[in-house]
């Protein structure tokens, strides 16, 4: 709780957001990581870093459906990037 003080100090940033939804992730809470995601996504949508965390917590979570169009959409603009291409490869089994 005390790391998240101090983050939440900081002001928002995509930095101190893509530091909490780690946290979030490794305790398991998907909901909580998704729904900072989502926000952070729609307040800086020019960072592909947190689309790219999106990515791969959605994928992480099982939800395969709202992971691939932003999967799919990443790969629009890096096509050659193995790790978005394992996760569409690994939705499509």
């Amino acid at each position: 709780r005390e790391a998240f003080s101090d983050l939440d100090a900081l002001g928002p940033s995509p930095e101190a957001t893509l530091v909490r939804v780690q946290v979030l992730r490794s305790q398991r809470r998907y909901a909580d990581s998704k729904r900072d995601l989502e926000k952070a996504v729609q307040t800086w949508p020019e960072d592909l870093r947190l689309r790219q965390e999106l990515a791969t917590l959605l994928f992480i979570a099982r939800e395969y459906e709202a992971a691939r169009p932003v999967i799919e959409s990443l790969l629009e603009i890096d096509p050659g990037s193995v790790e978005r291409n394992i996760q569409l490869g690994r939705l499509w089994l």
